[in-house]
């Protein structure tokens, strides 16, 4: 055997020469890990997007590990990703915290939500297929039955729903990674509107909203791209002003 063999045999664990994966199942593992770390990370990401978690909000890693039947190190990852997304932010003793945005801070979060999700919707028009379309109609027809029940959680899932359908139909994957970090800032603030209007229907209710998701399907079945991003833009620009109106005066 010459030097050149030896070198590759000394390369390859010796656990592993002439081990194939069909041998031996267990080589992937590794994949199997880092797709338990990717699960947390989605589970708690959409947590956030569906307002799971109230603004201000302290959580520990304990507590999420629990909750997720899983150990504290893919939490810890998940964790430290949500952080860096400005998602969620540390505290002492290992605790963590949905953020609490000034004004200013908010209003840039509309900013940023009206100039990534209004292109979206745009685009959405031009390109979303029939089976996303039906989709899109089904989240909102389950949204309005649960507004008229005042059931926050599903609404605010069919709400995440009707909006995610639109701009998945955009098909744009680097857009839709920009609107779903928007959404994992501004999920827990959509929800204190959800509730403080399911609390007072008198506060400019459903009845909107359920208005401009309709106006908004007719233009991605016409093919509207002008109109789909006006109608969507006003959505968020009208419950971004709600928030804005629950922080200044309380919503009693």
């Amino acid at each position: 055997m010459n030097d050149k063999k030896v070198a590759e045999i000394r390369d390859v664990p010796a656990s592993e020469r002439g081990i194939t994966k069909a041998d031996r199942p267990g080589l992937l593992e590794p994949v199997e890990r880092e797709t338990l770390y990717d699960k947390v990370y989605r589970q708690l990401s959409q947590a956030l997007r569906q307002g799971q978690f109230e603004m201000g909000q302290s959580l520990t890693l304990r507590f999420l590990a629990g909750t997720l039947g899983v150990s504290m190190m893919p939490v810890r990852d998940a964790v430290s990703r949500l952080v860096s997304e400005g998602a969620l932010e540390t505290l002492p003793n290992r605790q963590v915290r949905v953020p609490l945005l000034t004004l200013g801070q908010y209003q840039a979060l509309i900013e940023a939500r009206v100039a990534a999700e209004g292109h979206a919707a745009y685009l959405s028009a031009k390109r979303i297929g029939g089976d996303a379309l039906r989709d899109v109609k089904a989240a909102n027809t389950r949204l309005k039955t649960a507004a008229k029940k005042r059931d926050h959680a599903t609404v605010m899932e069919a709400n995440q729903a009707f909006h995610f359908g639109i701009y998945r139909g955009a098909e744009s994957p680097a857009l839709l990674q920009i609107i779903e970090n928007l959404w994992q800032q501004s999920g827990p603030y959509l929800s204190s509107i959800e509730r403080a209007m399911t609390a007072s229907p008198a506060k400019r209710g459903h009845d909107f909203g359920a208005t401009q998701h309709d106006r908004i399907i007719a233009a991605l079945e016409s093919g509207d791209g002008d109109t789909a991003r006006a109608t969507l833009v006003e959505d968020i620009e009208t419950f971004g002003a709600i928030y804005l109106d629950i922080l200044r005066h309380g919503h009693e």
